[in-house]
């Protein structure tokens, strides 16, 4: 979980392969991502938008996935 305007980084530490980033469920408004990280590349994302975003990379979809939680600002 992380608050909005937080960032989350994905590090591609696979020294044989790229791997992507691909949101396929995105709250409305949300910030889609889709992108190749090649090896020991980073790539950075503020979320501007409360909710659930979902990814996955689409070379091995069955077990490079996750979940991001984004929380709204605190009112208080």
């Amino acid at each position: 979980m992380v608050g909005v305007n937080n960032t989350i980084t994905w590090i591609n530490q696979d020294n044989l392969s790229q791997h992507t980033v691909v949101t396929n469920i995105v709250p409305a408004g949300g910030t889609q991502v889709d992108l190749i990280l090649g090896t020991n590349q980073t790539f950075t994302v503020t979320f501007k938008v409360p909710g659930l975003y979902h990814y996955y990379c689409m070379w091995h979809p069955g077990w490079m996935r996750g979940t991001i939680d984004v929380l709204p600002a605190s009112s208080g």
